[in-house]
């Protein structure tokens, strides 16, 4: 059985491991398993649905912003309760250079892990995760348009004081 985890007790600890299926950026399927992760710094976004306007905009935000994530040794993935097929055309629509991981069944078992089970969607959250695979800040509230400028400062001051 799967123990939730309040999100501030996830900070300072290994980020919790899962397996799921995913969507690659070229739209292919794969079988994701979040420990082939460790050694790389990691933006774990949660958002609650494909083809609504607030995920649209988070999506294409991180999109246009993708490359400075890359320069700067981040990877992105995202993170929601939709099927393999609403992530594939949601990645294809908006042209995602990122993969998507897909938390459909019934549990909701990743966002239990992550804290971020709403009623029926995921809450929007950000996780950041450092090359060790310990989890070192949450964003709860999330301001689109600076997001990927808050989370390279987060790994900035993160990598000085590691």
């Amino acid at each position: 059985m799967l123990q939730k985890k309040s999100t501030h007790q996830l900070i300072g600890k290994f980020a919790p491991t899962f397996k799921s299926k995913a969507v690659l950026p070229n739209g292919s399927t794969t079988n994701f398993n979040l420990e082939h992760y460790h050694g790389k710094n990691l933006v774990l976004y949660f958002y609650p649905m494909d083809n609504t306007p607030g995920c649209s905009c988070q999506a294409r935000s991180f999109r246009d912003e993708f490359q400075r994530l890359k320069d700067a040794h981040i990877t992105l993935i995202g993170v929601s309760s939709d099927s393999i097929k609403s992530h594939q055309s949601f990645q294809k629509k908006l042209d995602l250079p990122y993969t998507l991981i897909s938390d459909i069944n019934p549990k909701h078992n990743i966002a239990k892990l992550y804290d971020t089970a709403g009623f029926f969607i995921n809450q929007r959250q950000t996780f950041l995760i450092d090359k060790k695979g310990i989890v070192f800040k949450n964003f709860k509230s999330i301001d689109v348009k600076h997001q990927v400028d808050d989370i390279i400062q987060a790994f900035q001051l993160h990598n000085k004081k590691s």
